[in-house]
């Protein structure tokens, strides 16, 4: 059933209340056309993620002219009448997409990967509308999953809309706001308009300080909501505003059209847009006759379950067959499909069933329901159950998942290295002391001449195999320290959510680690380069590159007052952007034909692409004679497709990632040699030579 045929199969459902104004649901039409289009691509629609900003806007419309429409018996009335209709909107459908993505998750996700538990975490925490905490979690986590993987990520804004259902309830019985009380009215739209001040002020400041809070958290948030509220409370739709229909939908196309250059002000454009058509659409205005379409209503009325199941079917896509021009009518079709019945199955039949005579049971009742399809989850998310369900072949590999970065070294049952005391892996651990003797790889080669210290990001800690050959072949002890999301110099500015780990890491430890160096020792700088030189470079890429060379330079300036050599690893392959782990490497059953869900580049694109990084650390090379490139290409993509394995099987990275495998790890081993042995050899010839101070 294509789109079109399920839109025209339809029977006709618009409310009949007397203040139903289809138009809305047309604006829902657009928001949802919006939100599928950009995760389908987000290249066919760069802006199209603030269809869900648009759905704010109209939830505050739309709860707030309800609220205002319905009859009241007093503050009990209005609380559990709100409730219950809110339950009975949203829970049935919810709890349905939910448990069966769930049982989809099961057959198509290893049951050991970190994606499973956190996509059934988040699917649990959804049904409580909690969801949005558990990946603002998730994005601070260095061991979170892919968002683009999990299964339940578009669950994040349902959260932040239930939230705001906890707020204004309360906000509506303290100012009298729809009741009989003198100026009630104006207290509620006072109270609204500071909420809504106070709530685009707190984003503004979360998206330099905390961009991840200012995105999932419901206070930053709020702002969107409450404007819909307050054009609800003081909707004048005179003819004499309809001039504002026009620009407010050119503002809206432009958001979603354009590229975003920034957050906050496409997201301001697109709810000022919203907000105006809301206020001013009339009828005969041909934005009107398009809204008011009667397959577009139809879309509109049907955005929910559209929503809760465009999601699951990309999300299982992407673990499957994967999402091109090919396969997007099937999935378009199943979306749809899948809508349209949980609309005229459940969502609409539930939410105008009296499930009891008594408002407080109907919530309970909901509850009850929402607390089951909780409990049907823990069990799915089990690894037993798991295990059963799962139709793949998982890939074999000695370490496999990113949580493994943080797992002790051992070696012959001894402990060699614990990462515990010299890994920063949150900005709370900002302030520790690392130490060099406390991430001392411990060795059985003995007392070595030259030392190696290993610094960098998350990528350090996952090459330890490779680099630890150096204390293994006698050429030096080798101390491991790693600050995930550091910068690869602090030249180059570092937003991530461990930028106060970064800051201290290359402010406190770097020279407290470097000042213990003597001359003859060797600096390893390994960190991921990669997102430097994206497919298309723009000016401020280039900017990077030329920050990272000139702290190469200055880094390499200072060591060598030091005699202390410095190895930098060039950039590896683009596997990263391949989307996929290495479960999804492995050609399974279900991927129908292709040879894996993941995407590849071939090795000449991936040289290309990284050509300006190889240039600028060639420049660098020539004016620094302590500094040498280290560069795991050939491993890392030996043959003409950059894979997450090579031609004997071996899988090269361990994550999604796309941090080196323990077994990719040994097979560099060679090639670290080479390159550490050119370094002591120059160590030693300054030495002789005498070119350091004394």
């Amino acid at each position: 059933m294509t789109s079109m045929a399920a839109c025209a199969s339809m029977q006709q459902i618009g409310p009949a209340t007397t203040g139903y104004r289809p138009e809305i649901d047309g604006l829902r039409a657009v928001a949802i056309a919006a939100v599928i289009t950009h995760h389908f691509s987000d290249r066919l629609l760069p802006g199209g993620f603030l269809g869900v900003d648009m759905f704010f806007v109209i939830s505050g419309y739309v709860i707030t002219a309800s609220l205002i429409g319905q009859r009241q018996n007093g503050n009990k009335d209005l609380v559990l009448g709100f409730y219950s209709r809110r339950i009975k909107r949203l829970a049935p459908a919810l709890i349905a997409c939910v448990l069966f993505t769930c049982l989809l998750g099961d057959l198509f996700i290893n049951p050991e990967l970190a994606e499973h538990l956190h996509s059934f975490q988040a699917g649990g925490l959804a049904l409580f509308g909690l969801s949005n905490f558990h990946f603002f979690a998730a994005a601070t986590d260095y061991f979170g999953s892919s968002a683009a993987l999990n299964l339940f990520t578009h669950t994040w804004s349902l959260g932040v809309e239930e939230q705001f259902y906890l707020v204004f309830p309360a906000l509506v019985l303290l100012t009298g706001g729809v009741s009989r009380q003198p100026n009630g009215h104006y207290r509620l739209v006072g109270a609204l308009m500071v909420m809504t001040a106070a709530s685009l002020a707190l984003n503004v400041v979360l998206l330099k300080t905390n961009p991840v809070g200012a995105y999932f958290l419901m206070p930053p948030r709020l702002w969107e909501l409450s404007v819909g509220c307050l054009v609800a409370m003081g909707v004048d739709r005179r003819a004499s505003t309809t001039w504002i229909a026009a620009p407010a939908s050119l503002l809206i196309v432009a958001a979603l059209l354009m590229p975003p250059l920034s957050q906050f002000y496409s997201t301001l454009a697109v709810v000022i847009g919203t907000a105006g058509l809301i206020q001013s659409i009339q009828r005969q205005h041909f934005i009107h006759r398009f809204l008011t379409n009667w397959c577009v209503v139809q879309v509109g009325l049907i955005s929910y379950s559209l929503y809760l199941w465009h999601w699951s079917i990309l999300s299982i896509s992407r673990w499957t067959i994967g999402i091109a021009w090919w396969t997007a009518p099937f999935q378009l079709a199943i979306i749809v499909a899948l809508a349209c019945a949980s609309y005229i199955l459940l969502e609409r039949p539930l939410r105008h069933a009296e499930w009891s005579p008594s408002r407080f049971k109907t919530i309970l009742i909901g509850l009850a329901f929402t607390i089951g399809g909780a409990g049907v989850v823990a069990v799915l998310k089990s690894k037993p159950v798991g295990h059963r369900l799962y139709l793949g072949s998982p890939a074999k590999l000695e370490a496999k998942g990113v949580e493994t970065l943080l797992y002790d070294k051992w070696r012959d049952g001894a402990l060699v290295w614990s990462p515990r005391n010299c890994v920063l892996s949150t900005n709370a651990q900002v302030g520790i002391r690392i130490d060099s003797d406390a991430c001392l790889v411990k060795s059985s080669s003995g007392k070595t001449a030259h030392r190696f210290l290993v610094v960098g990001n998350s990528l350090s800690a996952a090459e330890f195999e490779m680099y630890t050959v150096v204390s293994g072949m006698g050429l030096g002890s080798v101390i491991v320290t790693s600050a995930w999301g550091a910068s690869p110099v602090p030249e180059i500015e570092n937003s991530s959510p461990w930028s106060k780990a970064n800051e201290y890491y290359w402010s406190v430890v770097f020279p407290s680690l470097v000042a213990q160096l003597r001359p003859g020792d060797v600096v390893v700088l390994i960190a991921e380069i990669q997102h430097l030189t994206p497919a298309t470079m723009s000016s401020a890429d280039t900017s990077n590159i030329a920050l990272l060379a000139a702290g190469l330079n200055r880094i390499a300036s200072e060591l060598r007052k030091k005699g202390v050599q410095l190895i930098f690893q060039n950039g590896n392959p683009f596997i990263r952007e391949a989307g996929c782990t290495p479960d999804m490497a492995v050609a399974q059953w279900f991927n129908f034909g292709r040879a894996s869900a993941c995407v590849y580049f071939s090795k000449d694109q991936s040289l290309t692409r990284r050509q300006p990084l190889t240039d600028a650390l060639h420049a660098v090379a020539e004016a620094n004679e302590n500094f040498h490139m280290l560069d795991l290409f050939p491993v890392l993509c030996p043959g003409e497709v950059c894979r997450f394995y090579n031609e004997h099987e071996v899988f090269l990275y361990r994550d999604i990632f796309a941090h080196p495998s323990v077994e990719a790890g040994r097979l560099a081993r060679p090639l670290l040699l080479t390159v550490a042995e050119e370094a002591l050899s120059a160590a030693d010839n300054s030495l002789k030579l005498g070119q350091f101070p004394k």
